[in-house]
């Protein structure tokens, strides 16, 4: 059963004392304007229910429908419960790389050369911020484009620190260097292990604003675009910027990008 977070709850809370205060103040109007127990008497029917007794009934039923839609809204926002990773993994297999989906088979450790090779990591920040600056995704970093599970036990061997936390330390540190330090609440990075072999996921989130990335000491600017990320010049991101966020590229972006 999902355990709800104290800030979740709190949120349902809200809904309902807002709630209560908007049907209070129509009660109130109700009763203010019109005079609705003479209304309610002027019906021959109603004299076998008295008013309180329908009122009442009618508060209640008011209550209990607007109560169960406030808490059915809550429950979409906060209470699904979350799939495990390996059936994640299973179903993003089977759909492919696609707008929102990218295999990448490792951050560092170069399979074709047999060997570390940091230029790697350049094309895992060009995924992210392409995702960042699109409608978000998910970045598998462990599966090669065949859809063959490869692990980070390679990658492992570049790092100081040799396992996950290591893993996550230094993918932290090159997203906070070269991304910048406020899209990393907009990343969230999870392990899982499959067939023996550990796997990263990387979930983002589309940005509020434009995200530029610092690549061989110069920012660019990159999107996603089908199932790849593509680096755009300078008139392509200020119109992709424009059209995308509705706002104007800063002057000392349209220089750098």
């Amino acid at each position: 059963m999902k355990r709800f977070k104290l800030n979740e709850i709190w949120m349902l809370l809200r809904w309902i004392l807002f709630y209560e205060i908007f049907l209070g103040v129509v009660i109130t109007l109700l009763n203010f304007f019109l005079d609705i127990e003479r209304v309610y008497k002027s019906v021959t029917m109603t004299k076998f229910l008295s008013f309180e007794i329908f009122s009442l009934f009618i508060i209640i039923v008011v209550e209990l429908l607007g109560l169960t839609q406030l808490y059915l809204l809550w429950y979409r926002k906060f209470g699904r419960v979350k799939i495990s990773k390996k059936l994640l993994l299973n179903k993003m297999l089977i759909s492919g790389e696609g707008k929102k989906i990218e295999f990448k088979k490792s951050m560092r450790w170069d399979y074709d050369k047999n060997e570390f090779n940091k230029e790697l990591e350049k094309s895992i920040l060009k995924t992210v911020a392409g995702f960042l600056n699109a409608e978000g995704g998910n970045l598998v970093i462990g599966v090669s484009d065949k859809k063959e599970i490869e692990g980070l036990g390679k990658d492992y061997q570049t790092l100081p620190k040799k396992d996950r936390d290591g893993f996550e330390n230094y993918l932290t540190q090159i997203v906070r260097a070269n991304i910048g330090s406020p899209n990393l609440r907009l990343i969230n990075i999870n392990f899982t292990n499959i067939e023996e072999k550990d796997v990263c996921f990387i979930k983002v989130k589309p940005s509020e604003s434009p995200v530029f990335t610092k690549i061989n000491g110069s920012e660019e600017f990159f999107v996603r675009v089908g199932n790849s990320t593509a680096s755009l010049s300078i008139s392509e991101s200020v119109n992709y910027i424009k059209n995308h966020w509705k706002t104007e590229i800063p002057d000392d972006k349209k220089q750098n990008t």
